[in-house]
């Protein structure tokens, strides 16, 4: 009974995260940003080309050039009225010529199924603000059999998106092994998600970070509830992470020139704090199931593959993160959020809490409210809805 109360508390965080972000939508507050109203609350991101200020980091990442993770995709909210942007809420990867692998959270707002009709998929491009990618429909969301949005540790956090046409996003090939076996191997995440979980900021272009795979019985004694659906990845003092907003995103590793897939976004203890690693779907683990799904790719070459070299491992330190350099600098510049609405910044964007209703008071508040419960799913703060 206390199992199920607190899987009810925590399905009950997400929910009342999505509220927060439409009440400050409704108040005037774009969905993006945290701090006082804007006088142009439909204003799109600001963007640097440098890759400094508003656009950096994946919490404690940098900016990732175009072709670096060439088979990321963005889910994006079947809504074409509003700019890409608003619309992308999770990541995903490109593991056949009709499949996509994502997070099976991501598939649901407010406790709802999100329907194949709602979701688009984009791929082929870094840029929220300025760039304008093909979008395919999704003609079948297929849930792992044994997910429920209820569990507290997400087990079996996965899902397939068929494309009704064939995409055009290069396919990641799926490690098959035992991820156990990559302890202390340097890993990437990429995703658009929290740059600043205080203050809301979503950067505009796709971020990366490298994160070591972290030992799982290291991990199990934080976490206490973890099984070999699981893996994680990161940083003992923490600082480096995927946050909201890049569920279903991937967890790579490098081996020679190619990259591949050991896991996908899926949740932690709030996001990059000390000795609360992130948890990512371990793919290896479901290789039956994905292989009953989804038919090999054009190419010939299989969708689970072992290593063809040694990976190397990672000399975990303070400064082994990709967070380091100037993406690491910017997040805390001072510069606006993405959506151009921080606290002082923005046309018509002042100091104090002022706006409609004391709106940025409110988006405090309910801030608070929301961090009660730590743990959280790499759930977007503005999930998909149907159209």
């Amino acid at each position: 009974m206390l199992c199920q109360t607190a899987a009810t508390l925590c399905l009950f965080r997400y929910q009342l995260m999505t509220i927060y972000n439409r009440c400050l939508t409704v108040l005037g507050v774009t969905a993006m940003s945290f701090g006082p109203m804007s006088a142009n609350a439909d204003s799109e991101p600001t963007y640097d080309p440098s890759g400094k200020g508003p656009v950096t980091a994946i919490i404690g990442g940098a900016p990732s050039a175009f072709g670096n993770f060439p088979s990321n995709v963005a889910l994006l909210r079947n809504s074409p009225t509003n700019t890409l942007f608003r619309r992308q809420f999770c990541g995903g990867t490109a593991i056949s010529d009709n499949y996509i692998l994502t997070a099976a959270h991501c598939m649901f707002t407010l406790g709802f199924r999100l329907n194949a009709r709602d979701v688009l998929v984009a791929g082929n491009f870094v840029d929220l603000a300025n760039d304008s990618p093909a979008e395919f429909t999704v003609a079948e969301i297929t849930l792992h059999p044994d997910y429920d949005i209820r569990s507290t540790f997400s087990e079996n956090d996965l899902a397939l998106l068929r494309t009704d046409v064939p995409h055009n996003v290069p396919v990641i090939a799926l490690f098959s092994g035992d991820a156990r076996s990559l302890t202390g191997v340097d890993a990437f995440i990429t995703g658009w998600g929290l740059t600043d979980p205080n203050r809301l900021i979503f950067p505009s272009l796709l971020n990366e970070a490298k994160v070591p795979i972290t030992d799982f019985d290291v991990c199990n004694a934080v976490y206490a509830g973890l099984g070999d659906e699981h893996v994680c990845a990161g940083f003992a003092e923490g600082g480096v992470d995927a946050c909201q907003g890049d569920s279903g995103g991937p967890l790579m590793i490098m081996d020679g020139n190619e990259t591949v897939q050991v896991g996908l976004t899926s949740f932690g203890e709030e996001c990059a704090l000390p000795n609360a690693y992130g948890v990512y779907t371990n793919v290896a683990n479901y290789e039956s199931w994905i292989d009953g799904i989804v038919p090999i790719p054009s190419s010939g070459e299989p969708i689970f593959r072992s290593l063809k070299d040694d990976v190397e491992m990672t000399a975990v330190d303070a400064d082994s993160g990709s967070g380091g350099g100037s993406g690491g600098d910017s997040a805390s510049d001072g510069s606006s959020a993405s959506s151009g609405s921080s606290s002082g910044g923005g046309s018509g964007g002042g100091s104090g809490g002022g706006g409609l209703f004391g709106a940025a008071n409110l988006g405090l508040l309910l801030l608070l409210l929301v961090r009660c419960w730590g743990r959280v799913k790499r759930q977007p703060i503005n999930p998909g809805e149907a159209s």
